[in-house]
Formats: C-alpha cells, structure tokens, sequence
C-alpha cells in the first residue's frame, strides 16, 4: 500500500516501451477541495522506487488531485507510449484561481525518474470555461482519442451548457465541443474508444439528494469546429451497435455423466461466458473461455450425472451490441459398469464379449500396435451380453484392443486396453515386442525406448529448452511428478491461492517436446497434496506419503489410459507401517525389478527418519505390505533425491533432523537395502528442495535450497561403471526460471529431464502465492563414449488367465542379460530367472509375465535389445486335417508357409511329401 487511505490513491498508468515502468499519482493530505494539496508521483523502474514531489496548488496548475491519467498512445496502438507523456486533468473549487486544468507530464526515455511537468494546458484561457468564482466546471474525465487529441469534460450547475471539450495536446486549444442536452446530467467522467467515439458517465442530482446516471456515448462528426452546438446525435445507454451474430450454434458438443462442453460460433472476435443452473429461473454459475475468438468453447465439469441442465451464452465486443442466446438445456448422461471382459482366438478370428449393467451399443477397436486401434467391428445395440466378432486375423500375431458401450442416455464408456494373440500351424500364441508401443509401458534409466531399447550415450547438461515445454497452467510447488508412456504427470501440490488435488497430464512427442497440459482425474485425498513422492509403473501412476495438515500413511494409485494419457480414478495402493510415527512426507522414492523403495522423510511430529521402507508392486497394480530395511541410513534425511542405477540404490541431497544440509552421497546393493556407504563429494554446500534424477549416468541437482538463499544452479554427478559416484559440479547453463526456486520437481523420460514448478520464497502451510508455472527440459552434449549400464523393467503382460508357458526369447545386440518373473491368477510373483537369452518355461501354468533388461559398455560400444518373444499356449495334435494339407502341399495344389513347414515336415528332411501325409495319418 503506498498511502493511508484509499482516498489518497488517485491513477496508475504504465509507459514506454517496456512494462516494467508505471507511474502512480495521488494527492497529500486527504483535504477539502479548497485547500492546496501536493501532488506525488512513483515511477517503479526496473524494480527501483523514487518519489518526485510536485506540488500543485490554485496559482500554479489549480487542481485538486482529482486526477484522471491518460498516456500519449499516439505512435503505439499497444497502449505503451513510444513519447513517455502522461496527461493529467486537475480541479479545483471554491476559489478565485482558475479552477480546472489539463497538465502534461514528460518522462525522459533514458531515466524516467528525471521527468518533470512541463506545461500547464491553461484549460481555462483556451477553452474559454468560467473560473471556479462564476460557477466553473467541476466534472473530471479526461481521454485520448484516435488523432492523439484529448476530450475532456465540463459542467456546472448554473451554468446551462455541460459537456465535453477536445483538446489540443500541444497548446491546450479547444478543437471541438459537444454539448449534452438538458435534463441528462453533468459529465462527470469520460473516456475515448478506439473508434473515436466519447464515452462518458453523467449524473443528475435530485431534490432528494440521489442521483440519476447515463452511460452515455457521442459519436463527433465536425472534429475541428470550434462552434459550441452539438456535433452528434445523444444517444442514452448505447446506441446504435453494429450487432455480434451467433453464426452457429450453441451446440452441445460434448456430454457425459459429470461434465459437458458447449460451442458456440460468432461473426465477430468476442469473450466467451456463459451463465448456467439447474433451473431456467435462475442461472447463478458463470464461466468463461477465451476471448478475442470467434469460435467458442466452455466444457463444464464435475456436474452431477441424469440432471437437467439450463444455460445461456454470450459474447461481447468493443464497438459491437453483444450477443446472448436463448435458454438452452441439456440432461448429463448416466454411468456404466463394463464386466467380465474376455476374448477368444483361433487361427484368424476371435470373439471378444463383456457385459454391461444396462442396454447399449457393442464395438471393438483393435489393431497391432497398443497405440494405435484402426480397425472397428460392432455387434449389437440395446444389449447388456455384448458379443463382437474380429475375422480376417493374422495367425501368430498379438492383437490389441479396447471394447466401448454406449447410448443416448449413458455415457461412452471403454475397457483398458487388452490384448489377445491368435494361433500359428502348432496352436502356440506368440506375442513378438518389437514397437515403441510395446516397450513404452516400461521403467526406463539410462535408455531410450523406440522399436526396441537402445543404451544412451554420455553427456553433460548443455541447455535449458523452455521453448520444448509449455508453462503449466498455474504455479505450484511441493508437487510430485511422474513419467510413463510418453506422458508426464504434475499431481498435486501447493498453488498460489490453496493446497489442491490437481493432477495435470501432457503428451511428449518422438522430438522431446511436451505438448498442453490439461487435467485429468484429481486425487483421492487430501492427504497426498503436497510434500509426497511420486513414480509410473506397469501403466499406474503412484504417489506416496504427503499430507494437508496431518501426514498419513497411504499410498495411492491410478491407471492410465493408453490412448490418450487420461488417468483412471484414484485408490489407495497400500499403507504403511501402522503405528504413530510412521508417517511420512519429504522421502524420496525409487523402484528395482518391481519393487518400490522408500527412504527417510518426516513423520507427522516432524522428526526426520532414517528408515527405509520397501513393497513390492503387484500384477493389478496394488502394492504388497510395506517393510522396513534392516539397514538404516546413517543418519536421518528429508528433502532428498533417491535413484536406482544399475543394482544400486543412490540417495544424495536433502538435511537433517537438525535442519543442517546433507554433503554426502550414499550407495547400497539390491536388492536388500545396505549396507550404505559414502561415494563421491556431492556439493560444495549442501542442497535441499531440489529437482533430481539420473540422466546419462548423471546424478542431477537443479535448483533448491542450498543453506543460505534460493540457488538456479544445475549441478552433476558422473556415476562411473565400478558405481562410484563422483563430485558434484556446476553445469554451464543455470535453470532459467528468471528467478531461484526451490520445491520443484522432475523426471527423465528418453534422453531429456523434465523440470516443472517451485516456489520463490516461502509460503503458507497449504498455499503459495509465489508457487511458479515455469517448465522447462534439461538437453545435454554428449560424448563418443555409451553410458555403463542402462536398465529396462517390462510391463505386465497379462495373458487373461492361465496359460502353458513356452519360451521368452531375446533378440539383441551387444551386452545385453534378461531375466524374467511369473504370477499365476493369485498374483504372487516369482523369483526373478537366472539371465539368460532365452528363457524356457516347459510349459509351467501362469497368467502374468513380467521382464527385465540390463545393458552395459565398456565405452564406445552399443547395446540394444530389438525384440522380446513369448511362445505360450497348448500345441494342437496332428490330425487327419493336416495329412490332408500335407497332401496338398506335396502335391503342388499350395504353398506351405514357414509355420506349415514346421508344423508338417515330421520326417525332418527338410520338405513335405507323402511320406509325411503317411506318418501324420499312422504315426
């Protein structure tokens, strides 16, 4: 606040070139109109503030600061002045001293704190209006019109002529006039539009003390006259408009159970608002879209599902009578519960069946790729036993697909992706992994994920692109962050104004780049709003621990939409410990082979711990009960990073109990925790609040908190491939937030680290109105030589019930080891295999399969792994059906395949002949 009361604060403006410069004009003290007064003027510059005191009494300029402030646009239809030259209007009454002024103030480009009033307009002389002692003006508006001149007003109530004067902005001269008829009011204020037009607000005093108003508009068409007679047409309360149509439209675009999206289309860029409730009568909900468009579009949300609905739109322009529509109404869709999905398939064709808890359409899309469902096939409508039949398969091959139920009253709803694979000549089903689609579900370090995974090449931080990733939406800090699929998640956190459950979701294309950032399912409770760790695994994102007050136990899960990325409703995955003093916020998190480690953090009372729990991850995406490790680390931590590399668990970063920064990196073997020990020299100074990760066998640091003041510095850690860390140093490029934050987060995904949020001081336990929207990825220069180790754990596969499995078979280059697990239909996993290249089953019953790759180099050679097979299912016996196409084969009247080969040269010499038609029939 810059005085007393609000009566002292008069008019702001902005000037020049550049927006970081604004003047502010009020009067001191807070006196009678008759009484001199003393004008201030604040210029804030470049984050300085100076005070110029101009004092304006009767005999000098004659006002009263009752000041209203326009800027010479003149030369910049932006609304910054290219001149630095502000116009004031000033009054006075009650004395023999001109009594109303126009002043001119001129800034100097180069410093404008050395400006300085420069002329007085001498209203008076030149426009030839009364002194305050003949009963002279005291109406106050001042405005700039196209030509640069200035209208301005003038009233008195003795006086029988009221209305606006234009301004010469050089000499003060009075160019044009219009006068309002009687019985209108004084103009008390005025403005000018972009078209010219004077728009001003006039009040007429009555015998009772109150006051009629008109908003008024004049349209000059004598702009130069000095006649005093009225040079157009009054007009009350708007006039004549040119109208905005509503060219198409509204139109219910989108309806669901819970939320609905109105368009509209107009013949002129306008605001888009719409006014809406659930009675006709009353319509007490605003919401708005973008504006300046002329196509519009507001989708509403979390509505209650079969409930009518009553709207209207409208848009608005400058210069045009806006628009409204009728009132419209739409009735939100019902629910549905899809069950009891499944498919069966043969050689070319398969059946896929579900049931739904009310009557509606059956259809199935599929194709090859899980990201990509071209084909369609339908079934009946109107039905709750849903049966739709897939023909024209290829045998051998994996098929994806989603099945869909709707109507008109119920909402479109789909199942998870889901797959299923048809038989080849010996009745096996093969799924072959070959497709970014079908490596994209899985945990990624130091590898890139495409038509197989490729080990990274070293590198170091060389850039900060925050051209690559869009600001978020609002700022928040303490958030949690998670990767998966291509899609980066923001859950949670503290904003500007309240803690919120917010979960924001964005596309990464094949260049690195992150597309807009738009919500999706929000979380579950309260108590994962901030200060919680975050993860994505087998296509669930997790967060775990945090609180908004109280810090809780729970664990919470959602499952991702392959398709779009769209997060499923949240639950609660797990707990921890129970038991006062378990609780935890500020950990840090890792997962390995499938299990999710937990370390330090802060409990409920706010002591740090050193503890570290673990859970393994279960097929459904559960968790198992969480466990404490043996090994504690060797002393409490909160506020640190924790990644695994390799078999290795590193935790560097964060503080202690007593709040004094931790230097020191850790190291521990998996996968049982410990015993930990110290590698490298993490910092100079410590660091805690701070974005981390591993990217390129890097430990990152960027940003935070570092014992004394917010820091922007990008720090890196090479990891060497004995596992060593090595010391902590400053990359070149500095996290370019244009300010240091601390309590932001990342993740890598690919070859890049995504940043987002953090806040620039501290804020309020459940808001921070300094929490920033700021995202950005961290690219790096990389070297001739790979990284040493990269790893790549798998999705789940469920295969929809028990199978007979065969083989699991790696196709690679350079070093590359696989190991593999299996969970039958109660979920319990395996152990992990031995590592091997081809990993025999001989025909054990599961449902679930699960891999793990690990790739190494020892410096400038490759590793990537481009296929992963799984054989499974029961072999078809040899009947009289395949003597008969052997037959037929031999005796030229088709052409056998590669699997038919297989399938019928039972003589293994290499072709089919009679002799085989001979054995298959009488073996």
């Amino acid at each position: 606040r810059l005085f007393d009361t609000p009566d002292q604060q008069r008019s702001l403006v902005v000037t020049g070139p550049n927006t970081d410069r604004w003047f502010y004009y009020s009067q001191t003290p807070a006196q009678a109109e008759s009484s001199p007064a003393t004008m201030y003027f604040q210029a804030e510059y470049q984050y300085q503030t100076a005070f110029l005191n101009n004092t304006i009494d009767p005999t000098a300029f004659g006002g009263s600061m009752d000041m209203f402030v326009v800027l010479d646009k003149n030369t910049d239809p932006t609304g910054h002045s290219t001149t630095n030259t502000i116009y004031a209007r000033v009054n006075q009454v009650g004395t023999t001293a001109g009594e109303s002024n126009v002043v001119k103030f001129d800034c100097d480009n180069a410093d404008p704190l050395s400006g300085y009033w420069t002329r007085d307009l001498n209203f008076n002389a030149s426009a030839t209006i009364p002194n305050a002692a003949a009963g002279g003006s005291t109406g106050r508006g001042l405005g700039m019109a196209p030509d640069g001149h200035l209208w301005t007003t003038y009233s008195h109530a003795t006086i029988a002529t009221r209305g606006y004067y234009k301004l010469d902005k050089a000499t003060g001269a009075k160019l044009d006039q219009i006068t309002v008829p009687s019985g209108h009011g004084k103009p008390r204020f005025n403005t000018c539009d972009a078209k010219g037009n004077v728009l001003g607000l006039q009040a007429s005093e009555t015998a009772t003390n109150t006051y009629a108003k008109w908003l008024t508009m004049f349209a000059p068409t004598d702009s130069g006259s000095t006649d005093t007679t009225t040079s157009a047409a009054f007009t009350v309360t708007g006039g004549s408009l040119p109208p905005i149509n509503i060219t198409q439209g509204p139109t219910v675009a989108f309806l669901s159970s819970n939320a609905a999206t109105i368009t509209w289309t107009t013949n002129v860029a306008s605001t888009t608002t719409m006014a809406w409730g659930l009675s006709e009568a009353s319509l007490p909900n605003q919401a708005t879209g973008a504006s300046c468009v002329t196509a519009h579009s507001i989708t509403l949300k979390g509505l209650s599902k079969t409930t009518p609905h009553f709207f209207y739109v409208r848009s608005e322009a400058d210069g045009y009578a806006a628009a409204q529509s009728a009132i419209l109404s739409f009735t939100t869709k019902d629910t549905l519960t899809i069950s009891n999905l499944a498919a069966t398939a043969q050689m070319t064709t398969a059946n896929v069946t579900w049931t739904t808890d009310k009557p509606t359409t059956s259809v199935v899309l599929y194709g090859t790729s899980p990201d990509f469902l071209p084909l369609t096939a339908t079934g009946a409508s109107d039905v709750t036993s849903h049966t739709v039949n897939l023909a024209g398969l290829t045998p051998g091959t994996t098929y994806y697909f989603v099945a869909q139920s709707e109507s008109a009253t119920v909402e479109l709803t789909s199942t998870q992706e889901s797959f299923l694979a048809t038989t080849n000549a010996q009745g096996y089903r093969v799924r072959n992994l070959s497709t970014f689609g079908d490596f994209r579900y899985g945990l990624a370090q130091d590898v890139t994920i495409g038509a197989g995974v490729t080990l990274n090449k070293r590198g170091v931080p060389n850039a900060v692109n925050d051209a690559a990733v869009p600001d978020l939406p609002e700022g928040v800090a303490n958030h949690a962050m998670a990767v998966s699929g291509g899609y980066v998640y923001i859950i949670g956190g503290r904003h500007p104004a309240t803690t919120k459950n917010i979960v924001y979701v964005a596309p990464i294309d094949s260049s690195g780049n992150v597309g807009a950032w738009t919500e999706t399912s929000p979380l579950n409770e309260e108590r994962f709003l901030s200060c919680h760790a975050g993860f994505a695994y087998n296509g669930y994102v997790y967060v775990v621990g945090g609180g908004t007050p109280t810090t809780l136990l729970t664990t919470a899960y959602a499952r991702q939409n392959p398709l779009d990325g769209t997060l499923g409703p949240w639950a609660v995955a797990g707990s921890f410990p129970e038991g006062t003093g378990n609780e935890r916020d500020y950990g840090a998190v890792s997962v390995y082979r499938g299990r999710v480690y937990y370390s330090g953090g802060e409990t409920n009372a706010g002591a740090s711990v050193a503890t570290t729990y673990y859970a393994d991850i279960l097929p459904d995406g559960k968790l198992s009960a969480w466990n404490t490790a043996t090994e504690l680390l060797p002393a409490t931590r909160q506020r640190h990073l924790m990644a695994t590399v390799g078999d290795r668990l590193y935790v560097w970063g964060g503080e202690t109990d007593a709040a004094a920064l931790v230097y020191d990196n850790l190291t521990s073997t998996l996968p049982n925790v410990g015993p930990w020990t110290t590698t490298g020299n993490a910092l100079a100074a410590g660091r805690t609040g701070f974005a981390g990760g591993v990217v390129r066998c890097n430990a990152l640091m960027i940003a935070g908190w570092d014992g004394y003041a917010r820091t922007d510095k990008v720090s890196y850690a090479p990891i060497a491939a004995d596992g060593t860390m090595g010391d902590m140093v400053d990359a070149t490029p500095t996290w370019k937030s244009a300010e240091p934050l601390q309590d932001l987060d990342g993740v890598a995904w690919q070859d890049r680290f995504y940043v987002a949020g953090g806040r620039a001081s501290d804020g309020a336990p459940n808001a921070d109105t300094t929490a920033r929207a700021f995202a950005a990825s961290l690219t790096f220069t990389t070297d001739a030589n790979y990284a040493p180790v990269g790893r790549y754990e798998s999705q789940v596969f469920d295969l929809g019930k028990l199978e007979a499995l065969q083989s699991l078979a790696l196709t690679s280059t350079g070093s590359v080891s696989m190991v593999a697990r299996t969970a039958g239909e109660d979920g319990v996993w395996s152990a992990w295999s031995a590592p091997s290249p081809t990993i025999n089953f001989a025909g054990a019953q599961a449902r679930y399969v699960q891999f793990a790759l690990t790739l190494t180099s020892t410096g400038a050679a490759s590793a990537s792994a481009s296929a992963v097979t799984l054989t499974y299912g029961t072999p078809q016996p040899l009947g009289i059906e395949d003597a008969r196409n052997a037959l037929r084969f031999w005796s030229g009247l088709g052409v056998a395949t590669v699997d038919d080969k297989t399938r019928l040269d039972v003589t293994a010499d290499g072709i089919i002949s009679i002799l085989d038609a001979v054995k298959i029939n009488h073996p």
